[in-house]
């Protein structure tokens, strides 16, 4: 049931048509779940402690822990391909007619993945998921999980290793259940940069590869 109601709060996102700034990504959020809950006739307790209203966290999951907080990041950083500026949010085009694995190619003619297989990369893993320490430079690395919401319910993640404070990389790589908190942490975040995935797949500039509009809006 829970799963289901993840997936309808996506769902209403994408079919929002304004879905560009960072603050119309946070308010989709919000409405959407208010929408939600109009319609099942009551709160849903555990989503709505993770909604949150215009929080935006200071890097990659610090804190985490909110939908609204991966709204506004995923235009700060890119945390599936790691492309640095500018070019953080040259993953949010996607042209449809030209196929699920079309790449957008910007005006520097440099190519990128597109929006849809960056979500669904989010969604079902297949990609290195790198979770910093609050107040020090450690950064964990996980494979991310195969299926987030299967993730929520048992913790279950496979740990690769870290990062420690000069760079170096020390291996681990075995399966972890991690707390409540870390799960939380990391989840909800995902989440929110999904919906805005999906809210930038319903601006016809972003679905028409139109860079040109996006930079100058």
């Amino acid at each position: 049931m829970k799963g289901r109601l993840v997936l309808s709060l996506i769902l209403v996102l994408s079919v929002k048509f304004l879905a560009h700034q960072q603050s119309i990504h946070q308010y989709l959020v919000r409405t959407s779940y208010q929408l939600i809950v109009r319609q099942l006739g009551h709160d849903i307790p555990e989503m709505a402690e993770h909604i949150g209203f215009n929080e935006t966290g200071t890097a990659q999951f610090i804190p985490g822990g909110l939908v609204v907080i991966g709204a506004h990041r995923e235009d700060e950083e890119d945390i599936v391909f790691y492309y640095n500026t500018p070019n953080e949010t040259s993953t949010h085009f996607w042209e449809p007619d030209d196929g699920d694995g079309s790449k957008f190619k910007n005006s520097g003619g440099a190519t990128f993945e597109n929006a849809y297989y960056k979500a669904s990369l989010l969604m079902y893993g297949g990609y290195e998921l790198r979770v910093p320490y609050a107040g020090s430079q450690i950064i964990e690395v996980y494979e991310a999980p195969t299926n987030l919401m299967q993730f929520y319910k048992d913790r279950r993640i496979f740990y690769k290793g870290y990062y420690n404070s000069i760079g170096q990389f020390i291996n681990r790589n075995y399966w972890d259940i991690v707390s409540p908190e870390f799960r939380d942490k990391v989840v909800w975040e995902i989440l929110g940069r999904i919906c805005h995935l999906l809210g930038d797949m319903t601006v016809p500039a972003h679905v028409h590869n139109d860079e040109y509009k996006i930079l100058n809006r």
